[in-house]
């Protein structure tokens, strides 16, 4: 192909244009930016009374919207190639300052001594343009930038745009598994328009890990985790924990890798609790799984042994008021069999018959029963039951153990017998005698 220039009859004036403005920028705008950029620099450099100029001029010039204007000199702002500052209280007009691209090329290309000493200098020219259009030649760099654009309807900024780049760069995925990945942060939700794409981040690395490499690989992932996930909401719901799914679905895992606990058993084990209990946190399960591990209890029939084993005892202390763990009372009793060769249904009736006589009952005290029964040789309910029959005092009637209290001065108002309380009266008027007399 060839270029020419045909001989010029009469001069209209010519418009100065970088070459880097062509050959780097130029290419990563569309249309309006272009043409807004370039209307405005021909306005600038040929035309006077440019302070008359605004940006619905520019719109209507051109046959385009003011916001279409607005968005283009932000997308050359962006760019560094202008800068722009409000010239009144109207948003969408201001003034606008063209910066030399060779002279910005030059700064940011070629650091001084002075200016790499400092943090700042190196930090500016990491999110420099220039870093920019070296990720802009990548054909497939400019797609994935549009696709997320138009995901997240906004222009992307300077620095969201090279941190996307970059990351796109080192994580190593295809570019269509990352905006797979942002497809599926937008159906959660989790795609903000003027958020950050961490979560996405997040997303894609966790694909990687997963060794994930095509489309087809990361929906069988996103399935596989949503349906730990929904297990874990459930549980969440149930034990009425709200906000504690993420950690639920980590412990949900360790139950089953560690205690080989299926859902239907982690489930079961929660209702009971959730009946039982004020409130549950996930670290109340985690105990209280760790504690049914350690008791060799697997499977569901084994957990309602066990329950039902624990409401005896429940229905044990309650029927002889003595309040203790179940644990330390399920420990007591496999004592008291050992030692004195009882059945469970041997030491209720023996300690309930006694709380019928008694105000108040301990473990200590029980143990001090049981072991007078096996020491008179008793072996069945009946020939307890005659040992209290011919017991002296077997009344009934509820005793303490801390013996009858003795009547006196100092004892019970209901307890003075009659003759106690005279003897206070008549010491009393002595009193008051001798004080009148006084």
């Amino acid at each position: 192909m060839g270029l020419y220039l045909s001989t010029k009859t009469f001069d209209f004036g010519t418009t100065e244009v970088e070459n880097l403005f062509i050959t780097d920028f130029m290419m990563m705008a569309d249309g309006t930016s272009i043409k807004t950029y370039l209307l405005g620099l021909h306005y600038l450099t040929n035309l006077t009374g440019v302070q008359d100029l605004s940006n619905r001029k520019l719109a209507s010039h051109m046959n385009v919207s003011l916001e279409d204007v607005v968005r283009a000199w932000q997308f050359w702002e962006k760019l560094g190639l202008v800068q722009l500052s409000l010239a009144g209280e109207d948003p969408n007009e201001f003034d606008i300052t063209f910066v030399p691209i060779r002279q910005k090329y030059l700064d940011n290309n070629y650091v001084t001594a002075d200016k790499a000493k400092t943090k700042k200098a190196l930090a500016t020219r990491a999110v420099s343009p220039e870093r920019l259009l070296i990720f802009e030649r990548n054909e497939e760099n400019r797609r994935l930038r549009q696709y997320v654009e138009g995901q997240v309807q906004r222009e992307l900024q300077l620095k969201e745009t090279i941190n996307l780049y970059e990351f796109v760069e080192e994580i190593g995925l295809g570019y269509e598994i990352v905006k797979f990945g942002f497809d599926y942060a937008q159906q959660l939700g989790k795609l903000a328009r003027r958020g950050s794409f961490n979560y996405v981040y997040r997303v894609l690395e966790g694909w990687k890990g997963a060794g994930v490499q095509t489309i087809e690989e990361a929906e069988n992932h996103i399935e596989m985790r949503s349906a730990k996930y929904r297990f874990a909401y459930e549980l969440e719901r149930l034990i009425g924990a709200s906000g504690s799914a993420n950690t639920l679905s980590k412990l949900i895992e360790k139950w089953k890798k560690e205690y080989d606990y299926d859902e239907i058993f982690i489930k079961t084990v929660s209702e009971y609790l959730r009946t039982t209990r004020t409130k549950i946190v996930p670290i109340t399960l985690d105990d209280y799984f760790k504690e049914l591990y350690g008791k060799n209890i697997r499977t569901i029939e084994e957990f309602k042994t066990y329950l039902s084993a624990g409401e005896y005892y429940y229905g044990l202390m309650k029927a002889t008021g003595i309040w203790v763990p179940v644990e330390l009372m399920r420990s007591e009793l496999k004592k008291w069999h050992e030692d004195y060769g009882y059945g469970k249904e041997m030491i209720r009736h023996i300690l309930v018959e006694q709380k019928k006589r008694r105000t108040r009952l301990t473990l200590a005290g029980a143990e001090t029963l049981i072991k007078e029964a096996h020491q008179m040789g008793i072996k069945s309910i009946e020939e307890y039951n005659h040992y209290l029959s011919k017991k002296p005092g077997s009344t009934g009637k509820k005793s303490d153990s801390r013996g009858p209290v003795k009547k006196g001065n100092f004892g019970n108002f209901k307890q003075r017998d009659k003759s106690s309380l005279n003897k206070l009266v008549k010491a009393a008027r002595k009193a008051d005698k001798r004080s009148d007399e006084s």
